[in-house]
């Protein structure tokens, strides 16, 4: 073989050798460069039962919790039952005892008995003074009769009688305020004679007792201990704790869509203890005023409370949390997916969609929503029963993306 020929057969091996490299660094570069399958987990559109819902922790509250309070100014005996103490009807709860007077020092009790001595040397000039309003009534009393039978016979006229007969209504009244002057002296002599003797801590003091109106249990012991208390002092809190009611201070925006009467749902007190810890309740009552109220993360809240009326038992307390569960709203059939699968439309925050797949590939439908629930949302339109849906869609996933589907370990 001449060198010509050699040269050009070694010269086409190169060049195909160089081909080769050439498509198979293409190959590399389009498989590098190529887009990757998004991997996603979907989820199966199905119709059955929505319940749209509010959530928020409660209290169970006494329905009339009782003050039960000093009945007149005296001494609180230290009482002897306790928080908790069940109290049936008429047990006695406190004793009190009237309070004691101030004792009097020697200038204080010298200048009562001179008051005493003034008040009796008073009711005895009264006394006296009576004495001869009697005597003055008797006197006109006789005139008036001797008048009256002078006129029968004619020796003294009508007028003169007229006289006489109102003389003797003048002394009757005379005498009347006379013992009236004497009645008042005498309770003075009284008064500075009860006000010495009780000062001098003589006579003794009976106490009286507070008993309960009905079985209640004691909820609070404002006062524990003896002390000198005004009428009307607080002295514990009682009330009948075997029937409590269930208070949810909601958020206002919804509290606005609770309507009265609608079904909530109680739990979360004795699941540990192996009870159900769960019952129903009816809506109440949504009080018209709201009040602010800082959140955990310090923002301020409008906050509605919503008494619910428990439809089972609950257990009997005072205070406790409850969770509370408010249904809006409830439809029978309801084509569900899981609200992860839904998002606002780019450019549309408006409007929702959903990624199904269709042949390995991402589709972006729009979907209209109805309602949320606690984990799947109600679409109107937009799907069919049975379509697979990607739930948590990554924001790197587009229309016409290529997916796979992650197999659930």
């Amino acid at each position: 073989m001449d060198f010509k020929v050699w040269f050009v057969q070694r010269l086409r091996w190169r060049v195909a050798a160089m081909a080769v490299a050439i498509s198979g660094l293409t190959l590399v570069l389009v498989w590098a460069f190529m887009p990757r399958a998004v991997e996603v987990e979907t989820a199966v559109a199905e119709v059955r039962p929505f319940e749209e819902t509010v959530e928020d922790d409660g209290r169970a509250r006494v329905r009339e919790r009782m003050a039960v309070t000093m009945p007149w100014a005296g001494e609180l005996e230290r009482p002897s039952i306790k928080e908790g103490h069940w109290a049936a009807a008429d047990e006695v709860l406190f004793w009190v005892r009237p309070m004691q007077p101030t004792l009097l020092d020697a200038r204080t009790r010298a200048e009562w008995q001179a008051r005493g001595a003034a008040a009796q040397s008073a009711w005895q000039r009264a006394a006296r003074q009576a004495e001869v309003a009697l005597v003055a009534w008797q006197r006109a009393a006789v005139a008036a009769a001797r008048a009256v039978m002078l006129a029968e016979q004619d020796f003294i006229s009508r007028t003169q009688v007229e006289s006489a007969v109102l003389d003797l209504q003048r002394e009757e009244r005379s005498w009347k305020a006379a013992q009236a002057a004497e009645s008042a002296a005498l309770h003075e002599v009284e008064q500075t004679r009860v006000a010495l003797t009780a000062a001098s801590g003589l006579p003794p003091v009976a106490r009286r007792a507070v008993a309960a109106a009905g079985p209640v249990q004691v909820l609070r012991v404002v006062q524990a201990h003896e002390a000198v208390l005004p009428a009307g002092a607080v002295v514990m809190e009682v009330a009948d704790v075997r029937r409590p009611e269930v208070v949810v201070p909601m958020i206002s925006q919804e509290a606005l869509r609770i309507r009265i009467g609608s079904l909530a749902r109680l739990s979360g007190w004795d699941e540990r203890s192996g009870g159900t810890g769960q019952a129903e309740g009816r809506v109440r009552l949504i009080e018209p005023a709201a009040t602010t109220k800082v959140s955990a993360l310090g923002l301020e809240e409008q906050r509605v409370n919503v008494w619910i009326e428990p439809l089972q038992e609950l257990p009997a307390g005072d205070g406790y949390t409850v969770r509370a569960q408010v249904v809006l709203r409830r439809a029978e059939e309801a084509l569900q997916v899981p609200v992860s699968a839904v998002f606002p439309q780019p450019g549309r925050p408006a409007d929702h969609a959903v990624f199904t797949i269709t042949d390995g590939r991402a589709r972006m439908v729009p979907v209209k929503v109805l309602g949320r629930g606690a984990g799947h949302a109600w679409l109107g339109e937009g799907l069919r029963t049975g379509q697979e849906v990607v739930v948590f869609p990554p924001a790197s996933l587009q229309d016409g993306a290529r997916v796979r589907v992650a197999r659930r370990s």
